[in-house]
């Protein structure tokens, strides 16, 4: 903590150089008897109170200002991106450190089920009604909404996807496709709604991969040669280096899911796990989240 005197009749009192609060300066002059060289409080009593009010406001400083916090989260891998760009920029501002786990709904489920400590996390709809039922968190913030993406091998002839029709014919005409698990609350349930609407299912099971622990490895196996398209959330197929992303399903076949953010229930770092809930959220963010493919709810 550093206290600044001034010769304004001021004391400016600032932590890390950040202004917290101005008070009255001390100075013993002419004021009830008082003189510069008093050196008893008896002798200066106005001295004494201005003094003990100073001592006040400093105490309230230390007790205001909590110690840095480490924060937790759990998040589904459609914001990584998003949170990757912001958290350097949350710990710069706050001094807070802030660490991020990432992976399947079903799988963030099962570690908060089983006890794993969190301050917060970030997911779709699909799972928040056992995390809500099991006390794991109260209510949650919807963040932004989240489409299915296309992804191919790098240096294959793009195809179109202007429409139902041509995103039909370039599925069809696929030797195999990786995706997520239909049963887990993720994208593999929004792609076979996807496949639902074009009349397609009974063609696509036979090919579509499914079972991988993560998203990150039913990317790569577009990349190894085992499928020749992916089919995931928007943010983790344009954010990827290992394959070309192609685009979002077209409108009259795309489906959604809503990305949402909760704080953990008994947290000892409530405060600050919703202040960084905040941050991420804010409505000045918009265009940072559709550069991400997210798109924003507040």
């Amino acid at each position: 903590m550093v206290i600044e005197m001034t010769n304004d009749n001021y004391i400016q009192s600032g932590i890390d150089g950040i202004l917290w609060s101005t008070v009255p300066a001390i100075q013993s002059q002419d004021v009830s008897g008082c003189t510069r060289y008093s050196l008893t409080w008896e002798d200066c009593p106005m001295f004494t109170l201005r003094f003990a009010m100073m001592a006040g406001v400093i105490l309230s400083l230390f007790s205001s200002y909590a110690p840095a916090a480490e924060l937790k989260i759990l998040s589904v891998g459609a914001p990584h991106s998003l949170l990757q760009s912001l958290i350097p920029e949350y710990e710069r501002a706050t001094g807070h450190k802030v660490s991020a786990s990432f992976g399947p709904p079903a799988l963030l489920q099962r570690r908060l089920m089983k006890g794993e400590a969190a301050d917060l996390v970030f997911s779709f709809q699909p799972t928040w009604g056992e995390l809500i039922t099991a006390g794991k968190i109260e209510s949650a913030i919807e963040i932004a909404r989240v489409g299915i993406g296309v992804g191919i091998r790098k240096g294959s002839a793009k195809p179109n996807l202007a429409d139902s029709a041509s995103t039909k014919a370039f599925l069809l005409s696929a030797r195999a496709i990786s995706g997520g698990s239909f049963n887990t609350g993720s994208v593999g349930s929004w792609v076979l709604r996807a496949f639902d609407k074009m009349g397609i299912t009974n063609e696509m099971l036979p090919k579509y991969k499914s079972g991988y622990k993560t998203g990150t490895a039913i990317i790569e196996a577009v990349a190894k040669g085992e499928a020749d398209v992916v089919l995931s959330v928007m943010p983790d197929l344009a954010d990827s280096r290992i394959i070309d992303y192609v685009g979002p399903f077209p409108p009259d076949v795309q489906q959604y899911d809503t990305a949402l953010g909760a704080v953990i229930i008994g947290t000892p770092n409530e405060t600050v796990a919703r202040q960084f809930l905040s941050y991420v959220t804010r409505p000045e963010l918009a265009n940072i989240y559709r550069e991400k493919w997210l798109y924003p709810l507040r």
